[in-house]
């Protein structure tokens, strides 16, 4: 099972960028269960669509320092 880790979740212009791992490891801290390479799930605060972010997007966030 997964969920968003609302902690972890930002705004970037006029999109919700959601980062989202497993319950296991976001409730109870096992690393074990840690998912790798998930991308954060953008949703467009206009039309709602939603769509993982690709890896350079991700990057861009990143080096901005966004999470």
């Amino acid at each position: 099972m997964v969920r968003i880790a609302e902690e972890a979740t930002i705004m970037d212009a006029e999109r919700l960028i959601a980062v989202w791992d497993t319950v296991e490891f976001l409730d109870k801290g096992n690393e074990m269960m840690r998912l790798g390479g998930n991308l954060p799930i953008g949703v467009s605060l206009i039309s709602g669509e939603c769509a993982f972010l690709t890896w350079e997007e991700a990057e861009d966030l990143m080096e901005r320092g966004l999470f």
